[in-house]
């Protein structure tokens, strides 16, 4: 997953100064779309031969995040 583009944010300080970062609305889309597309994942390891249980396929969950 990508960072969606950067906005640019106002501080209000009396300096006008503006930054670029992102607002709290792209980090929650952001982190949304992570956790869907860790989902679909994970959900796609039911599908693969060799795995039968709950301990093999909570292994093979874990082991995501190790590659």
């Amino acid at each position: 997953m990508t960072l969606p583009e950067m906005s640019v944010i106002d501080t209000h300080l009396p300096s006008n100064t503006k930054i670029r970062g992102y607002t709290p609305e792209q980090m929650l889309a952001w982190g949304k779309a992570c956790a869907e597309s860790e989902r679909e994942a994970c959900a796609a390891l039911e599908n693969e031969p060799g795995i039968y249980s709950q301990y093999d396929m909570a292994e093979a969950i874990r082991a995501r995040g190790n590659t």
